[in-house]
This record gives structure tokens, sequence and C-alpha cells, in this order.
């Protein structure tokens, strides 16, 4: 289905937090590049298709000290950036920001809740909804 795709999202790396803080370069070279091979997949049977990179939520209490989350975003900003030189069609959303004030909506401290849930989608949405009207502005004026 890749070729009928406008708009891929992808927030990886959440689940390897719980790992990353001691990543040798090792795995952090193979945490990006299976991203870059996601997208180079997904790019090469659509040339067209749009990627919405997302970095990681925020983690609350206890979970926070055993899911840092800092080293994954930083590796996620690297990645973003490197992504772009390739030439990718590619947005950054930040899911952290949208995030960071809603502890009280991730019950276990990692997984959000109905309300979290809408908040991140309220908040992609805007941007979607932007490049949405972008990719329909352009497809009019052909």
């Amino acid at each position: 289905i890749a070729h009928e795709l406008d708009i891929v999202t992808i927030m990886l790396g959440t689940n390897d937090a719980y790992h990353a803080k001691g990543w040798t370069d090792y795995e952090k070279n193979t945490f990006k590049n299976d991203c870059r091979s996601l997208v180079a997949t997904l790019s090469d049977k659509n040339p067209n298709v749009r990627f919405v990179i997302m970095n990681s939520p925020e983690c609350f209490g206890e979970k926070a000290s055993r899911y840092d989350m800092s080293p994954l975003r930083i590796l996620q900003g690297d990645l973003m950036k490197e992504l772009c030189e390739i030439g990718y069609k590619t947005e950054f959303f930040d899911m952290y920001e949208v995030t960071k004030t809603l502890g009280e909506h991730f019950p276990d401290k990692l997984h959000p809740d109905k309300v979290a849930h809408l908040a991140m989608a309220e908040a992609l949405g805007v941007l979607l909804k932007e490049i949405l009207t972008v990719l329909v502005d352009k497809h009019i004026t052909k």
C-alpha cells in the first residue's frame, strides 16, 4: 500500500528508552539505521510520501528514571536532521512538548489514557492538516 500513502507518522523508540541510556554507538546507529530503512523502503515505493517524525512522549514518576527519554530524544533529533539532509520529505513533531504536562493522564506513568491520547491526536492533527492542505492545493493547481 506504500504507493497509496500521502503521509506516514513515525514515533519509534519509547520502549527502547528503557535501555537507551547505556547504548553503545553500535546500538545508536542500529536504531537510526532501522528508521532510515523504513523511510527509504516507503520512499522507494512512493517518492511523494511525506513523513512526520515524532520524538517520544514524556514519562513520569518512577518510570522517568527507568525510561530516560533524554538520550533517545537526542537520537531522534539527529535522525530527523539526517533524513532531511538525505532529501526525504520530513517534518518533525515534538510529542514531548505535547505530553510533558499531562502526567495525571499517564496512569502507569508510561502509557497515556484517553485524555492524553486525545491531546496528542489533536496536536498532531494540526500539523497533519497543514501538510494535507498543501498537498490538496498542489493537486488542485495541477
